[in-house]
């Protein structure tokens, strides 16, 4: 799921509702000095208790510029 960071509790409480739980969870942001404008969440039905905080997904390391690590995103695809 990608949605919006300020709406994590209505989407913790829906995932609850259905039985669905977050496995891991990656704040990214558009730049290292700006807040998160997306929040990306993978979530299992009927699974335990357990969530794994990825480090967050700085975009652009300059206007225009990708950083280093949605390059490498890239080059796997």
């Amino acid at each position: 799921m990608i949605h919006r960071p300020d709406r994590l509790s209505e989407i913790f409480n829906m995932l609850s509702k259905y039985r669905l739980e977050p496995k891991t969870l990656r704040l990214v942001q558009p730049f290292s000095d700006s807040a998160p404008t997306m929040v990306l969440i993978e979530s299992r039905k009927n699974a335990r208790q357990e969530i794994k905080i990825l480090p967050t997904l700085v975009i652009y390391k300059a206007q225009g510029e990708y950083s280093d690590s949605v390059n490498k995103i890239y080059m796997n695809l």
